[in-house]
């Protein structure tokens, strides 16, 4: 089995930090990384790209990361994908918003890279194991709708063997 593949969308109107999270990931072979510089072509940058993670900074012009979580929650192509919001606030009421309209996780730029690492594959993984789990379930519903229609066939196919239903003064047979 391949590893999986960790693909993740920065969304920072900053190119210092796209480059040194692209330096912190050269060389991991199993994360791939994206930046999105314009955060009112965040949204669609991701439904393009259709990524693991989203890594949505909090303070950007126009759109910030607490208004990207909205959206992104609400458009039927993001609305499950992991958000990890970074951000240079620890508030905790900050935090708490995030989380409230639908963060996965909250980090402080920049954790160790070790932490970030962990962070990026848990989110991820967890991502792509429940479209995994979403795909079998489908594939099993469809089996089952499947076996459903063969039983009604067979008791149609049977029903056509059995003799017609007869009728005499002592005995019924249907």
């Amino acid at each position: 089995m391949s590893p999986r593949r960790h693909v993740v969308l920065l969304v920072d109107d900053q190119p210092l930090i796209g480059d040194m999270l692209r330096s912190t990931l050269a060389g991991v072979e199993d994360i791939e990384l994206h930046h999105c510089l314009d955060p009112a072509q965040a949204l669609s940058t991701a439904v393009a790209l259709q990524p693991t993670l989203i890594l949505p900074d909090l303070v950007m012009p126009e759109v910030d990361g607490l208004l990207l979580l909205k959206f992104y929650r609400v458009h039927p192509a993001t609305e499950r994908i992991p958000l990890m919001l970074l951000s240079s606030r620890e508030e905790p009421i900050t935090q708490e918003q995030a989380f409230q309209l639908g963060a996965s996780d909250y980090i402080v730029k920049f954790p160790h890279p070790v932490e970030l690492l962990a962070r990026i594959r848990h989110h991820s993984a967890s991502y792509l194991a429940q479209q995994e789990r979403d795909q079998a379930f489908a594939a099993l519903e469809e089996a089952r709708s499947e076996l459903a229609e063969e039983v009604v066939q067979a008791g149609q196919y049977v029903r056509r063997l059995l003799p017609e239903p007869l009728e005499s003064p002592s005995i019924s047979v249907d």
